[in-house]
């Protein structure tokens, strides 16, 4: 045998493992390749998609450990408590439209362990939620489908809708449970995002009001901030372009609300939709706040706020459940020319404005924008 084929010969031998481990590699490649279209050389959708699929055993293991405690613990008490897995991992206008489940599956089981499976990127919106006792969190769908399979629960509700996928494995949800009808394509058919998931996972169709919980040194935080005495507040950006205003309008409506009221703007979300004008980014009645708070610090600035101002996104929905008057900016969005998303105070015309566009929202005047605003904000003068 020569020296060149010795060492071929002999990892094949004494690392069945390590050749295992490689041809799954190469398959779980092959598969990326049919979902994205690349080529190996394309080194960052590579690595991304590879060290993605890689973190998904570890997680599994936390999760299936931590499940297993809570499952088995259950059986010390007696009567058993049943163990009921709700799972919506994301995205934060969702979670915070669902929050009702909770408390309806506590008000049907109360001694229940109840579990809420999230994406870790939201685990502060279920947290501090009084009506759950333990939360699991993943890094994508494809985690939840994992555990999904598991028998370690009493009841699963799970809310996702048929199909939905997640944004890197691209591996598309088969529900387990719940209404495979209601999809990823028709669920604004059945109603508000609160009524559609509810029906999708075979629950009654729920229409209360969410609620946001925070931490007891929530305050603490946001005097910190330094907020004015009066302001507004606009989310500008949602994770969907096809939701968003103008970015033009946006500037031109600030600089008429500022003109025309005394108090301060004050914008969230992630990134800022009226930065790049020289003459609000120096005004002192302006103030960014994009990228610097957490989720529940931006609840907590919507809450003192007089008025909010936004396109349909999660800071809305924070907005809803702060019961904190509203103008929302909402056009045709997918499929839906027309729908509703809100329950509770956004679905009453007294609390809020939904100013629809035939089209995308981005069609939307801007007239038509600061003539609700105005009426809101003399309203409000008038009330105080």
């Amino acid at each position: 045998m020569t020296q060149s084929t010795l060492p071929t010969e002999t990892k094949t031998k004494r690392f069945p493992r390590l050749r295992r481990a490689y041809w799954n590699f190469v398959f779980r490649m092959r598969g990326a390749k049919r979902r994205f279209g690349y080529f190996v050389d394309d080194s960052r959708v590579f690595w991304r998609y590879s060290s993605h699929t890689a973190a998904l055993l570890p997680r599994f293991v936390q999760n299936y450990i931590a499940l297993y405690r809570i499952y088995t613990s259950s059986f010390r008490a007696s009567p058993r408590p049943k163990v009921i897995v709700i799972s919506l991992t994301e995205h934060m206008g969702d979670i915070v439209a669902c929050e009702p489940v909770a408390r309806f599956v506590r008000a049907q089981n109360p001694d229940a362990q109840i579990v809420w499976v999230v994406h870790k990127r939201y685990r502060a919106l279920v947290e501090y939620n009084p009506h759950i006792n333990h939360i699991l969190t993943v890094t994508c769908l494809t985690q939840w489908m994992q555990l999904a399979g598991l028998r370690l629960m009493d009841q699963v509700i799970d809310l996702h809708l048929e199909a939905r996928s997640c944004g890197t494995c691209h591996i598309a949800l088969k529900k387990r449970c719940g209404n495979p009808e209601i999809t990823v394509d028709n669920y604004y058919a059945h109603g508000s995002l609160q009524t559609s998931f509810c029906l999708g996972a075979d629950l009654p169709p729920l229409k209360q009001q969410p609620q946001i919980y925070f931490p007891r040194n929530i305050a603490q935080r946001i005097a910190r901030l330094n907020l004015p005495e009066r302001f507004i507040v606009l989310h500008t950006r949602s994770n969907d372009t096809s939701r968003d205003w103008l970015p033009e309008h946006w500037r031109e409506l600030v600089k008429l609300i500022l003109a025309n009221w005394h108090g301060s703007i004050v914008e969230v979300g992630v990134t800022s939709g009226i930065a790049r004008d020289q003459a609000l980014e120096t005004s002192a009645r302006v103030l960014n706040l994009c990228g610097k708070l957490e989720i529940l610090e931006t609840a907590q600035v919507i809450q003192r706020a007089q008025l909010f101002i936004g396109v349909d996104s999660g800071p809305a929905h924070l907005a809803n459940a702060s019961n904190v008057p509203g103008i929302v900016l909402l056009g045709a969005y997918r499929a839906f020319e027309r729908y509703m998303p809100y329950d509770g105070a956004y679905a009453d015309p007294l609390r809020a404005d939904l100013i629809r566009a035939d089209g995308p929202a981005a069609s939307i005047p801007l007239e038509r924008v600061f003539a609700a605003v105005m009426s809101r904000v003399n309203a409000s003068s008038r009330a105080a």
